[in-house]
């Protein structure tokens, strides 16, 4: 038994949490919402730090997070785009505001053209190669454009479920009762973790390894995406998985939020459907069906291979040539889909099996399409949720910049905007609120601020700062670089990742007054509201041992 010690909570108590596992990997468990930051040695390999911030058992950007593996579904990065599996943190300290001048904003070649090298195979795989000279760690990501996105409302999760067939066995790497077997169990082997990920848009597979071990990681991968068991039994076993992910979802009440907000946001286009599916319809999705699915898209023309780490460029682009140009080539998947039109006012209202209520304003956001909107809302964003005092927060959990009297509006709150192909949603949630509407007049009036213009000159250049500091932090390591030109890789191009930087500096308090204007009109504006339903759940056992400034949860049920 170890302790591992996690994010210190805003009254200044240390939260830690008990890991019992003999191969030193770490389970997470939930803990009503907050987010729960971890650094976790790998002992297979000493040489491995893994850090990620995590929330309710999903990581969440804009740590680095693809080298660790805290069960197979992954939050998509916020920056993957811009860095992008459903938010961003919750901020719920209570730190004192910052008020220093910000430093000045300078461009950094993060991804310097001469350290890439791109080809594309002859069946259309896409390989990508980013040198990282010295890094301790080496990253395989493996992006295929198959997404919920391209499901029909009869098919809605078969994307997630093929995926969970992929990463449990494969023809190589067959399933194990200790649960040692599959893509894990063959990455594990060599001292590194692997993750995978369905979202809207795309499905990802990662690796990593220490370098040496890329030929090893990269066979393991090839083999679990292009040889899954779809047998009938596999196929069963990961439809009960994909339900206890549906069920753990349906319990967090952000990510239901989100689900609400995008079902009710949208009348035709498939992202009004979670990624992850609909219990139902995965329970009854013909076995022939998921064979088809698999052949159907993950092909050649579907695929991109991204390596990053301490490997020459010809290393590794024969290293995803000699797994993956046997693959077919098939047909790219383009589906072009006629716009949902314009958001109007509207509500939803449903109660849930929750420890606290949650409510959810959402407007439409921008698309890849526009890169200099896509940037100009990164920095909004970065305003209202990031750093130590932003201002949603001071209004929302501190009462007001100038008050610290005043009771908070809500225990907590989170701003969301994931970057997709097509037009999403800008999201913030709040949950566990005092006084919804004094909570919800506070957002829509800072939203206002941002429309009239009235953002400061510090604040535009602080904001800026604090998205470029999360960015290059996001990349510090090799995952998080292979993630970022993945995941622009599948909705527009690795070079978006490249550019990043440079559109970030551009951007101008005009900017985000136009974009605030464009897409945050008060007449259209999806509110969506969850309540608890009493007595359904018990909240989390909180023991105090020894020291009263430690605490030690304990969880009944839910565990990730």
């Amino acid at each position: 038994m170890e302790r591992f010690p996690l994010a210190f909570l805003g009254d200044g108590r240390r939260l830690e949490r008990r890991v019992d596992s003999p191969s030193g990997r770490i389970r997470v468990g939930r803990m009503d919402g907050l987010a729960l930051t971890q650094t976790a040695r790998c002992k297979d390999s000493p040489s491995f730090f893994l850090r990620s911030d995590i929330k309710c058992g999903k990581m969440k950007l804009p740590r680095p997070f693809y080298g660790t593996n805290l069960g197979r579904n992954l939050s998509m990065p916020r920056f993957l785009v811009p860095i992008s599996l459903l938010g961003a943190l919750f901020v719920a300290s209570s730190a004192a505001p910052i008020h220093a001048a910000p430093t000045p904003f300078k461009s950094a070649p993060l991804f310097s053209p001469t350290d890439i090298s791109f080809r594309t195979l002859p069946n259309g795989v896409r390989a990508i190669v980013k040198r990282a000279p010295g890094s301790p760690t080496l990253s395989i990501q493996v992006w295929v454009r198959a997404g919920s996105r391209y499901e029909s409302d009869k098919e809605s999760g078969i994307a997630h479920l093929l995926e969970t067939c992929c990463v449990t066995a494969s023809k190589n790497q067959p399933a194990k009762e200790t649960g040692e077997g599959g893509l894990a169990g063959a990455i594990r082997k060599v001292g590194g973790d692997a993750g995978a990920l369905t979202s809207r848009d795309s499905t990802f597979f990662s690796a990593t390894v220490a370098p040496q071990f890329a030929p090893e990681a990269m066979r393991a991968l090839a083999d679990s995406i292009m040889r899954p068991d779809l047998s009938e039994d596999a196929v069963d076993d990961a439809k009960l998985e994909v339900s206890d992910d549906l069920a753990r979802r349906s319990l967090d009440p952000v990510a239901s939020a989100s689900d609400l907000a995008y079902a009710t946001a949208y009348s035709r286009h498939p992202y009004r459907r979670s990624a992850w599916g609909d219990d139902e319809i995965v329970a009854s999705i013909p076995i022939a069906k998921v064979r088809d699915h698999h052949k159907k898209f993950y092909v050649g023309a579907n695929m991109s291979v991204v390596i990053v780490g301490d490997i020459t460029f010809e290393a590794a682009q024969e290293l995803i040539r000699q797994n993956f140009a046997t693959l077919p080539a098939g047909t790219a998947a383009v589906r072009t889909l006629p716009p949902d039109g314009p958001l109007k006012d509207r509500e939803a209202f449903r109660r849930a099996t929750l420890m606290r209520d949650a409510v959810a304003l959402a407007w439409r956001s921008s698309s890849v399409a526009t890169p200099r909107d896509v940037v100009a809302m990164d920095t909004l964003l970065a305003l209202w949720r990031e750093g130590i005092d932003p201002s949603m927060r001071q209004k929302l959990i501190r009462g007001g910049p100038d008050s610290t009297d005043n009771p908070p509006l809500a225990s907590s709150y989170e701003v969301d905007y994931l970057t997709q192909r097509d037009a999403g949603l800008f999201l913030i949630t709040l949950a566990g609120t005092s006084d919804k509407e004094k909570a919800i007049k506070a957002v829509t009036d800072e939203v206002e601020r941002a429309r009239k213009g009235g953002l400061t000159a510090t604040e535009v250049a602080h904001a800026k700062q604090l998205l470029r500091s999360q960015y290059i932090q996001q990349a510090e390591n090799a995952a998080g670089q292979a993630g970022s030109l993945g995941f622009y890789d599948m909705i527009s191009s690795y070079e978006f990742a490249v550019n990043y930087l440079s559109l970030c500096n551009s951007v101008t308090a005009a900017d985000l007054q136009r974009v605030a204007q464009k897409y945050f009109a008060p007449n259209a504006l999806v509110r969506v509201e969850l309540d608890p339903i009493k007595g359904q759940r018990e909240r989390p056992e909180v023991p105090r041992p020894g020291d009263p400034n430690i605490i030690t949860a304990s969880f009944k049920g839910q565990h990730s």
